[in-house]
């Protein structure tokens, strides 16, 4: 009778774990499916994918031995992995400031293959000084850390997925985000991406607008969304030529209008807004910009109740890495007040519960 009780209770620890992990993928998968554009849709997901594997694990000796050794695999190669990681960031540093010129945006990789040295050395550090106080902060930073590592992976991953999720998005007009002018008034491969992508995205879900936006900086001749229309409608340039371009049966070319005072994204998405509602163009929408800005762009969109994805033009790989960091920094501060309460929350416990421990037994 024991063993069929204790055979129970298993049983049915087991059907609850399961449930719950039903549960939390059904909501994972709904929240995404429903509404894309939220950046906490991978933390669902990423719960999602622990419950479920938490279950098969209890489930199965063999599956839990295989889920061990996938997830330490890393943690023993991290050594070399952040080593590589390291001298990889020097390097597109090195090449960013050769290229781009000297910015604090373009020094962003060498900052942090920096920052990411001096983690590498903390424990080393806490070990040599043999301090309470002293290991206390380091074990803080160390977990501030690995939040903030955590929270940019899964910044990663969940911008590649959406990339993915709304690559068939339908819209009737499409907004093209600018970005600086070359010289102050020339389109630059960077932004005659943006172009291509959002041309390309009107003709396939056959938008009647296309509107350029972008207004002119300090060190510019002429606004960005102005240079970007001229530049969409002249026939020289590679994919300008909207005659050349195949359209959806029985659509017209879609009208290029500019949009010309933003200075933001936030701008750029209300201003041309403001232009659409005069024009009488409704329904859904599409906004083009560069791979690493796509998720940002389409989380202002959502803030701004206006009903649009985004797609994503790519970028030369070496410029990727800095902008995706630059893209970083912006939302966390945007949400600063949430990620200082969840990196404080996890960050900080075990250092001061160290603390006190140590503390007491002096």
């Amino acid at each position: 009778m024991e063993i069929l009780g204790i055979t129970g209770i298993a049983l049915l620890s087991t059907l609850i774990l399961f449930g719950l992990a039903a549960l939390v993928a059904v909501i994972a998968v709904r929240r995404t499916r429903e509404e894309p554009r939220r950046l906490s849709n991978g933390v669902w997901l990423v719960a999602a994918v622990i419950a479920v594997t938490s279950a098969l694990s209890g489930l199965s000796s063999g599956f839990a031995g295989l889920v061990g050794a996938v997830t330490g695999l890393p943690l023993i190669l991290s050594p070399l992995l952040l080593l590589v990681l390291i001298v990889t960031l020097l390097l597109n540093g090195a090449r960013m400031l050769r290229r781009e010129g000297r910015s604090l945006g373009n020094l962003l990789s060498l900052v942090l293959a920096v920052v990411l040295a001096a983690l590498a050395a903390l424990p080393f550090a806490a070990v040599l000084i043999d301090d309470r106080i002293f290991f206390a902060v380091a074990l803080f930073v160390a977990l501030g850390a690995a939040y903030l590592g955590a929270a940019f992976v899964l910044f990663l991953g969940y911008s590649w997925l959406y990339a993915r999720l709304v690559r068939g998005a339908a819209g009737t007009w499409v907004i093209v985000l600018g970005s600086g002018l070359s010289g102050g008034r020339r389109v630059p491969p960077l932004l005659a991406s943006r172009i291509r992508t959002g041309l390309d995205a009107a003709h396939r879900v056959g938008a009647a607008v296309v509107v350029m936006s972008g207004g002119q900086g300090s060190d510019e001749a002429l606004a960005e969304g102005r240079a970007m229309r001229e530049w969409a409608l002249d026939p020289a340039n590679a994919g300008g030529d909207l005659g050349s371009r195949e359209v959806a049966v029985g659509v017209a070319s879609p009208r290029i209008l500019s949009e010309e005072e933003s200075v933001n994204t936030e701008e750029n998405l209300r201003f041309t807004k403001a232009i659409l509602e005069r024009e009488g163009v409704t329904g859904p929408g599409i906004i083009a910009t560069s791979n690493y800005h796509a998720m940002r762009a389409a989380m202002l969109a959502r803030e701004l109740g206006i009903d649009a994805q985004a797609v994503q033009a790519p970028v030369a790989r070496y410029y990727w890495p800095s902008a995706i960091l630059r893209e970083f920094a912006a939302i966390l501060r945007r949400y600063l007040l949430l990620n200082l309460t969840a990196g404080l929350l996890f960050a900080l416990p075990l250092p001061v519960l160290s603390l006190v421990l140590a503390l007491g037994v002096s």
